[in-house]
Parts: structure tokens; C-alpha cells; sequence
């Protein structure tokens, strides 16, 4: 653990810890894809053992279809609630937080999210990895059931240590060869007073192949979310276009 500056604490994740995570949401994709709507996205939560719903919630989502994309809007329901009456269409999409200028997005739409989602997510703030759990679980339900350019999260692998990055690219899936000297492959949570820092590195197949690190930053005060494709730790080439 280290402290970055006076405010902030960066605590470096045990990879083998979040390989298994990782692994363990892998695995689950088929079973999960399979199921009904919503004890898909039930049981997708169930894969984070820190991260829960507020007492009487339910997940649930609704799909938006636009053609040349699909992806769901997820939303808790209190139980009880009528499973066929989502809330209009309205939230900044989960998986397209790289447009959410500012960390703010449309002011109207973060505060439907919080209303309608995220104010019945619970994780322990002051725990590094349920705030990787966190940020992770919000990654993979954004891109849960999501189709054509919507998708490149399921295509791409978090990677947490050099021999899980050097099977990924001795696959066959990706362009290039394992390189001579491996980029570092560091898991961070930098813990502030205004948010919650989650990085690590994914390797992505799409446009340009490339090995990169995400970041996901949490605001402390309503535990909205923004993503980015931060630095580049590693170009393999041409790769996917969608």
C-alpha cells in the first residue's frame, strides 16, 4: 500500500486474486447468456462476492436495439414491482462511459442512473477489492447481451499476470507474438476522498489489437461511474473491425 500525495492511498491488487475473477466471470458468460431475464443478471451479480443489493431489490434490465449496436439498461426494482414495467429509456449507457465527458455526462441522466440503479448497489468502499468488484461487476453488466460495436468488452480479456497474457497471445485469437520483455501488468485501486481509482490492464482484439490499461473511476458521493481506455502498454497489430 502507498500513499500518492496527502490524499490518496494506491493499493496494488494480488493478481492471481483477480485472475480468478476474472476467470470465474469467463466461464460463466455461456451459462449466464442462456438463462432468463432477470435471473441472468441475478446470477451475473452472484459472481461478485462484495458487491450486493440493497435489502428488497432486485436487478432487472430493459433492451435497446439500434441497430448497428444493442445493449440492455439495467435498473433495480424494488420486489414486488411489476417485472414488465422497466422506467423509460433515459441513462447514459454503462458501456459507452468513455463519452462521459467531465465525469458528470448529461446531469439529467446521472441522476436518473443513481436513482434507478445505483442507489441500491452496495460495496465496501474502504476495501480496495470490492471496489475492483465493483467497477468490474459495472463493466460486465454494461456489456451483458450487447451486440456489434456495443460488444468489445466480451471480446477483449483483462490480463493480471505474464503467464495468462503470454496464452492469450499464443492462442491464435490475437496478431503478434508474446514480446521479449513483458509490459507490466499491474492491478491498482488509488482510494480518495473524492473517488475511487480502479485500473488494470485488458487486452482488446479490436481496431487496433493492443494491450491497454482500464480505468474506472467511482465517485464517492452517488457511485457513478466513468470508464476509459487509458495508456497503451503493448500495439500487436491490425485486429478486429466490427
Amino acid at each position: 500500500m502507498a500513499r500518492d500525495g496527502d490524499e490518496a492511498t494506491v493499493v496494488r491488487l494480488d493478481p492471481d486474486r483477480c485472475e480468478a475473477l476474472a476467470d470465474r466471470i469467463g466461464a460463466a458468460r455461456p451459462r449466464l447468456e442462456a438463462m432468463e431475464r432477470p435471473a441472468d443478471v441475478a446470477a451475473l451479480l452472484g459472481l461478485f462476492p462484495s458487491v450486493a443489493l440493497a435489502p428488497g431489490h432486485h436487478l432487472d434490465y430493459r433492451v435497446i436495439d439500434e441497430g448497428s449496436a444493442a445493449w440492455i439498461e439495467p435498473f433495480c426494482a424494488a420486489d414486488g414491482a411489476p417485472g414488465d414495467a422497466p422506467p423509460p429509456r433515459g441513462a447514459v449507457p454503462l458501456h459507452d462511459r468513455a463519452s462521459v465527458s467531465g465525469g458528470a455526462g448529461p446531469a439529467s441522466a446521472r441522476r436518473r442512473e443513481v436513482r434507478e440503479l445505483l442507489h441500491a448497489i452496495r460495496f465496501d468502499r474502504a476495501d480496495p477489492f470490492s471496489a475492483f468488484e465493483y467497477a468490474l461487476f459495472l463493466t460486465e453488466l454494461g456489456s451483458f447481451r450487447a451486440e456489434w460495436h456495443a460488444r468489445e468488452w466480451l471480446d477483449s480479456s483483462p490480463v493480471f499476470t505474464a503467464g495468462r497474457l503470454e496464452e492469450r497471445l499464443g492462442s491464435g485469437l490475437m496478431p503478434g507474438a508474446p514480446p521479449g520483455r513483458m509490459p507490466p501488468l499491474e492491478a491498482t485501486v488509488t482510494i480518495g476522498r473524492r473517488a475511487t481509482t480502479v485500473r488494470f490492464p485488458v487486452l482488446t482484439p479490436v481496431a487496433t489489437a493492443r494491450l491497454y490499461v482500464h480505468e474506472t473511476v467511482i465517485d464517492a458521493r452517488d457511485g457513478f461511474v466513468r470508464s476509459r481506455q487509458g495508456p497503451t502498454l503493448m500495439e500487436l497489430g491490425p485486429g478486429l473491425v466490427y
